[in-house]
């Protein structure tokens, strides 16, 4: 069965002019939510809540790795506050957002050692 929400294409821009927040996806595509539920279920295998949260946790991890600070990233990324960030991060990637970027800048290190 086909959607109008079949010409939406590129989430992320969505995503983000919804504020991460899953009514005003819906609102954006000029759908109900229950339509854009149904619709990812489909296409994404998640609901737009869990596939809004993974984005900014995924986004939110790139930008750590800018160098950007946790509290910073998390009001970028719209979270609560920055301990609902790490909360979430630690759940999802199982390490704290300074942990995760003392691993990956020491997982770094070892691979630029190795090619030496």
């Amino acid at each position: 069965m086909s959607s109008h929400l079949d010409r939406f294409h590129d989430w992320v821009p969505l995503a983000h002019s919804a504020g991460y927040q899953p009514v005003a996806l819906a609102g954006l595509c000029s759908v109900s939510r229950r339509q854009l539920e149904r619709h990812f279920g489909e296409h994404f295998r998640s609901t737009p809540q869990v596939w809004l949260r993974d984005l900014r946790l995924k986004e939110g991890c790139e930008l750590l790795l800018q160098g950007r600070y946790v509290k910073a990233v998390a009001f970028e990324l719209r979270f609560k506050d920055p301990s609902h960030f790490c909360r979430m991060f630690k759940l999802r990637y199982g390490l704290s957002p300074l942990a995760f970027v003392a691993h990956q800048t020491e997982m770094s290190r070892l691979n630029n050692e190795c090619r030496v």
